[in-house]
């Protein structure tokens, strides 16, 4: 029994950050031979415990290992089994959890301008009913708007969040890739996995587009996301497609403004900065 869970084990893990593009990671490499992903994107294993007591969201999560495998099961002759949950990202205990449960494993996390994603976030919580205040006034009150915080701020401190992950796994099995950039940084992932190149990208899609409800059942199943994984475990993704229309309509772009983002520099100027030198001798 102990050699089949170990097959099943995954052993790539996408763990964010949050609004940088781990859909669009997931939806293409779904399509190598050489990958396993399971069909629901977020299975928050790692961080059942945390999003139980540290989320606003309805998150669909899992508490038992046993469980968890099962969604695996389809992929014991692939060379990765990958779980894309972005949850993972900013609780500092998950990096040491993954490492006990697979130490073998590899890492990529997914970055984009951290000044417009945690605004993008803000702007999902908008349209999900999640966020009621300004999005000051969540920035700036990290003890009464924790939560919240959590979602803006310390997703978008990418030096604090990656070292934990590089430091635990080591520097050589993390991979970091920039939102911006992916078109020319893609091809990485496999020199990163050692697995050929089978698929071509239209970089031009993008996945999980900003979108806002049309009616209730959208803004219900926006909220809902433990029941609308099951439902979308047992229906096609064509139907799915067609569905969505009906539900959501393209959300208007909204810009930062400069009040807003001179505050939310005081939080992440620092690491960002460290962040980029990080990388820079990572390349050099």
């Amino acid at each position: 029994m102990a050699k089949k869970l170990t097959k099943q084990k995954p052993n790539l893990f996408i763990v964010g950050a949050p609004k940088a593009g781990t859909a669009f990671l997931y939806h293409n490499l779904k399509k190598e031979l050489d990958l396993f992903f399971p069909i629901t994107k977020e299975l928050n294993f790692f961080t059942f415990n945390e999003l139980s007591e540290n989320s606003y969201y309805r998150d669909f999560k899992i508490r038992k290992v046993e469980n968890y495998l099962d969604y695996f099961r389809g992929g014991k002759a692939t060379k990765f089994k990958v779980d894309t949950s972005v949850s993972y990202f900013t609780f500092p205990n998950v990096p040491k959890k993954i490492h006990e449960f697979n130490s073998n494993s590899k890492i990529i996390i997914m970055v984009r301008d951290p000044y417009k994603r945690a605004y993008s976030h803000y702007l999902m919580d908008m349209r999900m009913g999640y966020a009621k205040e300004s999005f000051k006034t969540y920035i700036s009150n990290k003890d009464k708007y924790s939560f919240h915080y959590r979602q803006y701020v310390q997703n978008s401190l990418y030096y604090e969040n990656s070292l934990r992950f590089i430091e635990t796994f080591g520097r050589d099995n993390v991979l970091i890739l920039d939102l911006e950039n992916i078109e020319n940084e893609f091809n990485s992932i496999y020199t990163f996995l050692g697995i050929e190149k089978r698929i071509n990208i239209d970089f031009n899609d993008r996945f999980n587009a900003n979108k806002t409800p049309k009616n209730y059942l959208a803004r219900f199943i926006q909220k809902n996301r433990n029941i609308t994984i099951r439902i979308k475990e047992k229906v096609p993704e064509t139907f799915r497609t067609k569905f969505k229309k009906l539900l959501y309509k393209p959300s208007e772009n909204k810009e930062l403004n400069d009040e807003d983002l001179t505050i939310l520099k005081m939080h992440i100027y620092s690491d960002y900065s460290k962040f980029k030198k990080l990388i820079t001798n990572k390349n050099s």
